[in-house]
């Protein structure tokens, strides 16, 4: 059994006998969502490196371990692996700001760069919970 192709410029049974038609590319620039003020954001960033000293990871595997504590983290008396200030600090600063992921063709690949936006579900349908209501 053949299979119906539907390309450019062909009726579709979804769409009740209206012709579709391929929509073009659109360009999109990105802008910025600022929902906390810098001042938030620097308590925040704080905050987390705090939290990444103190508590840090645990169960971390051996190797992600054995290369962080080569980097200049430490393991506690616990076996929490910790991440000092300095060590998150030289990390962040060493990351790349521009990263592709390739898709099956180039027309498919994602830049993900400064204003570039794109939208999908992640492969799946979102759950969202509203805790008052359940």
């Amino acid at each position: 059994m053949r299979r119906k192709r539907y390309g450019r410029a062909t009726t579709h049974p979804g769409a009740g006998g209206r012709e579709m038609t391929q929509l073009p590319a659109l360009p999109a620039a990105g802008g910025h969502l600022c929902l906390l003020t810098d001042s938030d954001m620097a308590k925040l960033h704080q905050g987390t490196l705090a939290l990444l000293a103190r508590f840090g990871l645990g169960d971390a595997p051996r190797k992600v371990a054995e290369m962080v504590c080569e980097a200049g983290g430490r393991l506690s008396g616990e076996g929490r692996l910790l991440f000092p200030q300095g060590l998150v600090e030289r990390a962040l600063a060493g990351m790349r700001r521009r990263v592709t992921l390739y898709g099956r063709g180039q027309n498919q690949d994602l830049r993900l760069e400064p204003d570039a936006v794109y939208v999908g579900s992640g492969g799946a349908a979102p759950l969202i919970m509203d805790f008052d209501s359940g």
